[in-house]
């Protein structure tokens, strides 16, 4: 089916009731003077955009003609990227035979379909385990040949202070701080549900101010030299953005002294929660940093997987496996990475607070989580 040319308006008659207009559509392609294969070849997730970004929401209201979409392009990229390899690529197996169609479909090795190798040309298709593979591997060297990252952040997007308000001005409602604050979750989930694209122009928005404007124009982690990001979702559906940040000329665990890390650390880490009284902006952000045990959070045991609640602290402090304090650098060296506790300042009640950067957290408005990475092990 994918392969008619008019397989889009066939199969959204809704979308395209004259069954034209959409992408393999001449006339379009005429209008603009632009050559139908030409066009085909070029333009693709251009053409995917406009539709999805268009002022006419009844695109991106049909979740079937997103995933067409998805499809579709992600089809044509595999075919593309599966024919250069096959140009590239050896044409024979080790024992002599040629490898054609007939022999992938008859081939008993199932080794051919799990290697590696078998999909490496899909390295280039965002989302892939050659994909991701490469990523790690360039972060494995980038380690290697610079050490190992400073800090491992991630953000969580707040639907009602960046997607709500522009959803609703989609159906005609100002949203105004009386309307935000008296919007049930029901009608938020109703929301995002109907045009999900929205949601999602807006995290992307927000993690490029993030990357852009706070980490490298306003640098408040420092100079930002390298860093390295995944979009995950939630079972809700919500997305958060992990990523690790390499900063220059700062102190290094088993290089400089040991003071001068937490010292360091202590600059950018924070466990406090003030009260109402003492800071009313800063109260209501960090209690979106308190966790609360669900059965999500669960080990077999019974015990919190996240380790809360964390141990309180009059300082930030180093730590062996075995609960020791660590004094010095010789005995950072003789641990493993893996082996060496970081303990943050915490105060006595705060122990259920997740660590957190003062201004990232006031100028993302949504929970984060900030940890300084001991070494390459946990990178």
């Amino acid at each position: 089916m994918l392969s008619d040319v008019h397989a889009e308006a066939l199969a959204f008659p809704k979308l395209f009731p004259l069954g034209r207009g959409h992408f393999n559509d001449s006339l379009r392609h005429d209008s603009d003077n632009i050559k139908l294969g030409a066009a085909k070849n070029l333009f693709k997730s251009a053409y995917a955009k406009k539709r999805l970004l268009h002022s006419n929401r009844k695109w991106a209201e049909d979740p079937e003609y997103i995933f067409f979409l998805q499809n579709y392009i992600e089809r044509e990229r595999i075919n593309s990227l599966a024919s250069i390899h096959m140009k590239k690529a050896r044409k024979t197996t080790a024992t002599g035979e040629i490898i054609n169609a007939k022999y992938l479909r008859e081939a008993e090795d199932s080794s051919l379909y799990t290697s590696i190798e078998a999909f490496k040309f899909l390295a280039q298709l965002r989302g892939t385990p050659p994909y991701w593979q490469k990523i790690k591997y360039d972060a494995i060297a980038h380690v290697k040949q610079h050490g190992g990252f400073t800090w491992f952040i991630t953000f969580s997007f707040n639907d009602l202070i960046y997607s709500i308000p522009a959803l609703l001005k989609l159906t005609g409602i100002e949203p105004t701080e009386d309307v935000l604050s008296n919007i049930s979750w029901y009608r938020q989930h109703e929301l995002i549900k109907k045009d999900p694209v929205i949601p999602m122009v807006m995290f992307d928005r927000y993690i490029q101010k993030v990357l852009n404007y706070l980490l490298k124009t306003r640098k408040v982690l420092g100079e930002v030299v390298a860093y390295f990001g995944r979009v995950e979702f939630q079972g809700r559906g919500s997305p958060h953005y992990h990523m690790m940040v390499k900063c220059k000329d700062v102190p290094v665990l088993g290089v400089d002294r040991l003071s001068d890390v937490t010292s360091y650390i202590d600059q950018h880490v924070c466990t406090y929660f003030p009260t109402e009284d003492q800071n009313p902006e800063l109260h209501k952000l960090v209690s979106l940093q308190k966790h609360n045990h669900t059965k999500t959070c669960s080990s077999k045991d019974g015990a919190c997987r996240f380790n809360y609640p964390k141990p309180v602290s009059s300082r930030t402090v180093f730590m062996d496996d075995e609960g020791n304090e660590i004094l010095d650098n010789d005995a950072i060296n003789r641990s493993s990475s893996r082996k060496i506790k970081l303990v943050y300042k915490r105060q006595q009640g705060h122990e259920f607070i997740n660590s957190y950067h003062p201004i990232l957290l006031r100028c993302v408005r949504s929970n984060m989580d900030i940890q300084h990475c001991r070494g390459g092990w946990d990178t």
